[in-house]
């Protein structure tokens, strides 16, 4: 689900003999901006002449908050 501004949920709930919740708590929604994902190259960690035909290990590491709390 996409959630573009803030506000308040809540559930209405109505049971097989018709009775419901007449004042259903509140659920506030707050947004939390995304932050653009990070990446560096760890190794090589220099610039390298090849070829073409070399196979070249790389290290890198890469972070992003999605889905984590800030």
């Amino acid at each position: 689900m996409l959630i573009f501004n803030p506000g308040t949920y809540f559930l209405e709930v109505r049971d097989e003999l018709g009775f419901e919740n007449p004042n259903p708590a509140r659920y506030p929604i707050r947004l939390i901006p995304d932050k653009y994902p990070e990446a560096e190259i760890l190794n090589p960690d220099e610039d390298l002449e090849v070829a073409g035909n070399e196979t070249i290990p790389v290290v890198y590491s890469a972070r992003d908050d999605s889905g984590s709390p800030p």
